[in-house]
């Protein structure tokens, strides 16, 4: 009797997985920060000295991810990858801090990264998650969540004692002051951006809504802006900014010059108009007919009709909009570190002035987390309108 393969796709993640384990390495060790780090392979023979766990647990969990994809109940499978994909990452991580204790050996100017391989495999294993969580419910808030609960057990090593010989936690060491700083301005540019997308967006889209030569002329225009690179944006608004500045003294003293907060706030807000205005539009113009016939039945005007029903039922519509923009805005914001704006785009330029691939990462890992949680939490909101409307 032929083996049927019931999921396809998480047996193409476990090749790549595989491929990952085997054949990129898993440390960069380097005498010193300045120098050239040369890549480690995984030391599998560690896994029989595991503190949590006995090496034959791992073997099993890995005999079990291997057969999932060979599962016919999807509901089985899914369970099955949740729990050895948050068994395996705990178990990669605490491989490599194990490996890169003992290469340190006591010597303090050593360093020791993550190797491209352990960031592959974390990643195709988190991507194995997700398509598990697909098969597992239908609601929104699980595929919010449980990717998330699957990282725990390796974000809680990476955050213990184990990890203080590791590079990147030297780095974050070296430069916690900046990080701090890098954060809140991280956050703060971000913030106001969305904010301002929201109250230009949202009036803009309801404008464009109700007039049709207008939506087409405004769309097309955020369209065109959408396709300029963001440095190009940002060097077209430092002379205009720089000019303002100087001929307007009150504008410098509330921070606006050519460099700085200023320029990148505007940049990324034409940026992030375009998926809240649309989102409007769409939203206001999916409203069922029926729903409008009642409202107008029940003596309502063209106001209480646009914000009494219109706008709440278009409401999930534009939520999803607004969450496109927030994580386009987080990650655009790393580039508005060019500028003068600040945040870890800072750190992760200086990083690569430095050749440091550890100071690059503290600086791409903070992004990742702060993207991946607002668009968990909008997520979360979606899931909330789902449950209501059923």
């Amino acid at each position: 009797m032929p083996i049927k393969i019931h999921n396809k796709v998480l047996l193409v993640l476990l090749a790549c997985a595989a491929w990952a384990a085997f054949f990129l390495p898993f440390l960069t060790v380097a005498p010193n920060r300045m120098m050239t780090p040369k890549g480690e392979p995984l030391q599998w023979a560690q896994l029989s000295g595991l503190a949590s766990m006995p090496g034959g647990v791992v073997v099993l969990a890995v005999a079990l991810l291997m057969m999932a994809p060979f599962f016919s109940n999807k509901r089985l499978s899914a369970i099955v990858v949740l729990f050895m994909v948050s068994l395996l990452m705990l178990v990669c991580g605490e491989v490599v801090i194990q490996q890169a204790n003992g290469r340190i050996s006591g010597l303090s100017t050593i360093r020791v990264s993550f190797g491209a391989g352990f960031w592959l495999l974390i990643l195709i294993l988190w991507l194995m998650a997700m398509e598990a969580v697909r098969f597992l419910t239908g609601r929104g808030i699980y595929q919010s969540l449980l990717p998330f609960m699957v990282l725990l057990p390796l974000i809680h090593l990476m955050l213990s004692a184990h990890s203080v010989n590791l590079s990147l936690y030297k780095e974050y060491m070296a430069n916690r002051q900046a990080f701090d700083s890098a954060l809140f301005e991280h956050l703060e540019v971000a913030g106001i951006t969305v904010f301002l997308s929201l109250l230009i967006g949202l009036p803009v889209g309801v404008l464009a809504f109700r007039r049709m030569r207008l939506r087409i002329l405004l769309l097309n225009v955020l369209n065109v802006i959408q396709t300029i690179p963001s440095i190009a944006l940002f060097a077209f608004l430092l002379a205009p900014l720089a000019w303002l500045a100087s001929r307007f003294p009150w504008l410098a003293d509330m921070g606006i010059h050519g460099v700085g907060i200023a320029p990148a706030v505007i940049a990324l807000t034409l940026y992030s108009l375009l998926p809240v205005v649309r989102a409007t539009v769409v939203g206001l113009q999916n409203v069922p007919p029926s729903a409008v016939d009642a409202a107008w039945g029940m003596g309502m005007d063209s106001l209480q009709v646009l914000y009494r029903v219109r706008a709440r039922l278009a409401l999930p519509v534009i939520v999803s909009g607004i969450r496109v923009a927030a994580v386009q805005a987080i990650g655009l914001t790393t580039v508005a570190a060019l500028i003068g704006a600040g945040g870890f785009g800072a750190i992760m330029f200086r990083g690569l002035s430095s050749s440091s691939v550890d100071l690059i990462m503290l600086g791409v890992l903070p992004v990742l987390a702060l993207t991946m949680c607002v668009d968990a939490f909008f997520k979360l909101v979606l899931a909330q309108f789902e449950v209501g409307a059923s």
